[in-house]
């Protein structure tokens, strides 16, 4: 059986957990079970360790054999480490994929015997490009697929083909409502230091909050070394699987998500899958799936004192809380990630019409 190749091309292999490459991942996981022939690259630079290349190349691709270790990808999934993206290090294949603007130039240059060229786009990726470079990547000729509307307008406007729409979306299995009690008075936010991330907001919301409710439990998720920014009190899970996210929602009544800009945001829709209620900025990667006072309660982006007032509106007003609760139940399990898998298979092979798009 002459099994179709696919190629998703990554800058590196995160050694922590990460909500773009996961997307990635359960895309590649997918296909693989399909029974796809599915490799990822990655393109980690050698040259960024003191060793002999040789003893480099070694590591290196011994690591990403291991690597990630906080997702579970199937074994049949290759995984092999290149110094460069280019004609020669790359397999001939039917479909190959960039996966963020550090790919996308290199994958857009290799030859058409790689693969059909798609460009997986999650996020206006300007943090250390000018915004003209960005939207030239948006008019290499690949096929481009976004996770969100906004993206797909920009990207629309600089490529002659438009952009295909596949909202992210969430394992069901993973993130739902389990059968642990909730204090009222607790919440959760994800931590980066990233600015874009707007985490200092979200921090001192809560230190304001804090005074308000001193029973306040705060959890909070990253991947980085405890901060030295958190106060005392707040709890900190470094590294934290999906099963123990998922069970850290469960235990919180209020997610609070204080994002500048970002293309779609799945730790608030996760959140919403397991029953907390999520306090978010209006950063428009939310608006893909949050509804003020319908299904969350959104405040402007940089807003210390709306954020806090949201939250105290979640704790204060019940039957409130729990409209907002069941609604954002109901958004989550139309975000199923078997919906956006089958998407993401019937784009690169050319089968959308089926759905009518």
């Amino acid at each position: 059986m002459n099994r179709k190749k696919i190629n998703f091309i990554l800058y590196d292999c995160p050694k922590s957990p990460n909500g773009g490459t996961k997307v990635i991942y359960e895309y590649a996981q997918y296909l693989a079970r399909k029974a796809y022939d599915v490799c990822i690259y990655y393109n980690w630079a050698y040259s960024r360790y003191k060793l002999p290349l040789r003893i480099r190349k070694a590591i290196i691709n011994a690591v990403v054999n291991y690597w990630p270790t906080w997702f579970d990808l199937d074994k049949s999934i290759k995984r092999k480490n290149v110094y460069e993206i280019k004609d020669n290090e790359i397999r001939d294949a039917d479909i190959v994929i960039a996966t963020d603007i550090r790919t996308a130039i290199p994958v857009s240059g290799l030859d058409n015997q790689k693969g059909k060229k798609f460009y997986f786009i999650q996020g206006y990726e300007n943090w250390d490009h000018s915004d003209n470079y960005v939207n030239s990547t948006y008019a290499l000729g690949m096929q481009n697929i976004v996770v969100a509307k906004w993206l797909k307008e920009i990207a629309d406007r600089y490529s002659n083909t438009p952009a295909v729409l596949i909202s992210n979306s969430i394992n069901l299995d993973v993130f739902y409502p389990q059968n642990i009690e909730r204090s009222l008075h607790t919440v959760t936010f994800h931590y980066r230091s990233d600015s874009f991330k707007g985490c200092k907001y979200a921090i001192e919301a809560i230190q304001s909050l804090k005074l308000i409710y001193e029973d306040l439990g705060v959890i909070v998720v990253g991947r980085e070394v405890r901060p030295k920014e958190l106060p005392s009190f707040f709890m900190y899970k470094q590294n934290a699987s999906p099963e123990e996210v998922a069970k850290i929602n469960n235990l919180s009544t209020v997610f609070i998500c204080s994002s500048i800009v970002e293309g779609f945001g799945l730790p608030g829709l996760e959140a919403m899958a397991c029953g907390s209620v999520l306090v978010s900025t209006s950063y428009e990667g939310v608006l893909e799936y949050a509804e003020d006072g319908v299904n969350a309660l959104l405040s402007p982006v940089k807003d210390t004192e709306s954020l806090k007032n949201n939250v105290i509106k979640v704790f204060e007003d019940e039957e409130l809380r729990n409209k907002l609760q069941s609604n954002g139940i109901r958004t989550a399990k139309q975000r199923s990630i078997e919906l956006s898998c089958r998407l993401f298979e019937d784009t690169i092979f050319g089968k959308r019409e089926k759905y009518g798009l």
